[in-house]
């Protein structure tokens, strides 16, 4: 491995299994637009892009111009249950607590308020110097500005820094930045889909990380 001297997190499918609460509001949008619930599986494959892209995944059976009425009803109706199932991953205190004297980032592409409300409820926000989410200020990845922009604030240059996801949008994003690579299996991919990306490092449990 290289020598890190700083860790960068992807937010849902890495720190948190939020799975079931955005499946849960997916599938009320759908009701709402008179369409029928989809499985947890179908939803799940559009998450780490994005609303609007989660839109136009679980919507794609709408009319295009319905995807952005959908993703302020989405919006809405997930703001309201964002912790109802939601849960941080087995071994993510642990992983943070032995990473603690090292500078500590999330870049995600999920809205940044809903971001911050879900890393003070679990109790976690302390840990991290700097939170980038879907902001107008950086493209949302696999764009590497945000994560770019997450080096510079944590005084490191990227080949020094590890990010860490559970997604080929995250990988893509590091390697645009030229950051280390690190995918987890215990999110929303499968491994086959992690190993055609090539990323520097997969990992299976938080505990890997432990050093």
């Amino acid at each position: 491995m290289r020598e890190i001297r700083a860790y960068c997190f992807d937010l849902d499918g890495t720190l948190i299994n939020s799975g079931p609460d955005i499946v849960a509001a997916a599938n009320t949008t759908r009701r709402a637009f008179m369409v029928p619930e989809l499985p947890y599986d179908r939803i799940i494959e559009f998450v780490g892009s994005g609303v609007r892209q989660l839109m136009a995944g679980v919507m794609q059976d709408l009319a295009e111009e319905e995807w952005d009425p959908a993703s302020e009803h989405f919006l809405k109706t997930y703001h309201n249950a964002m912790t109802v199932k939601t849960h941080l991953y087995d071994g993510i205190v642990e992983l943070l607590d032995s990473k603690m004297h090292l500078p500590l980032a999330i870049c995600t592409n999920k809205p940044q308020d809903m971001s911050e409300i879900i890393v003070r409820h679990f109790k976690i926000a302390d840990y991290f110097k700097i939170l980038v989410g879907a902001e107008a200020d950086f493209p949302k990845k696999p764009d590497p500005q945000g994560l770019l922009h997450i080096c510079k604030q944590l005084g490191c240059v990227p080949e020094e820094v590890a990010m860490i996801g559970d997604s080929v949008v995250d990988i893509e994003t590091a390697k645009a930045a030229g950051c280390m690579s690190v995918a987890v299996s215990w999110g929303f991919q499968t491994e086959d889909e992690l190993m055609a990306a090539n990323p520097d490092l997969l990992i299976h449990h938080p505990s890997e990380l432990i050093i």
